[in-house]
């Protein structure tokens, strides 16, 4: 087990900073998984931690990653986090990423009734 990798993961899930900011200092790989979980960057998008999504990106992660056939950007637009669908798409993350079901994030906004991303969504054109 890469117990750096799983305090990244645990850190960027809670939303600290500090740590997740110290953890990219000694080197720790932001890209880095252990046996198929999440990886750091998707824990944060799922737990809405945008100061700690923003650390990530700076630091290298990859944004384009789908684990599941899920990519960063069509977590974020799933969980209405809109400041971060914000963060993705000004760091160059493909919104035409499909996944598993052929759907990218635009189709997964429509589907999920997501307003706040779809209202935003005429800003990233």
């Amino acid at each position: 087990m890469n117990f750096a990798y799983e305090l990244l993961r645990s850190a960027s899930e809670k939303g600290y900073a500090e740590i997740v900011t110290s953890l990219i200092t000694a080197g720790v790989d932001v890209n880095g998984r252990y046996r198929n979980r999440d990886s750091a960057l998707m824990m944060a998008i799922r737990n809405g931690r945008t100061e700690v999504v923003s650390l990530l990106i700076e630091a290298g992660a990859n944004i384009h990653l789908q684990e599941n056939g899920v990519s960063p950007l069509m977590m974020a637009v799933r969980w209405g986090r809109t400041e971060v669908v914000s963060l993705l798409i000004e760091a160059g993350a493909n919104i035409d990423l499909q996944n598993e079901e052929g759907d990218s994030a635009v189709i997964i906004a429509t589907t999920k009734y997501n307003l706040s991303v779809l209202r935003s969504w005429s800003s990233w054109s």
